[in-house]
């Protein structure tokens, strides 16, 4: 993941979390998913032909973002 889209720890264990993409019935499901505990952020969904089968880091990005957003919110820092 490129720096600008940085991944904070799990606000619940402050474990490792990580960017999980799935394609299910022509959608692009994402979402943030703690490796240790399991918690999770939203979904967020993309129509499989508005995401590139090779995403540039820009893309990458732009996708990201909304999750990162919703998982990197802390109410106290």
């Amino acid at each position: 993941m490129n720096s600008k889209n940085t991944v904070k720890p799990c606000p619940f264990c402050g474990g490792n979390a990580t960017v999980v993409s799935k394609l299910m019935k022509g959608q692009v499901y994402m979402w943030v998913s703690c490796t240790n505990c399991g918690a999770g952020s939203a979904m967020v969904s993309y129509p499989e032909m508005a995401v590139p089968k090779r995403l540039t880091d820009s893309q990458k990005e732009m996708f990201e973002k909304p999750l990162l957003d919703m998982w990197n919110r802390r109410i106290v820092e």
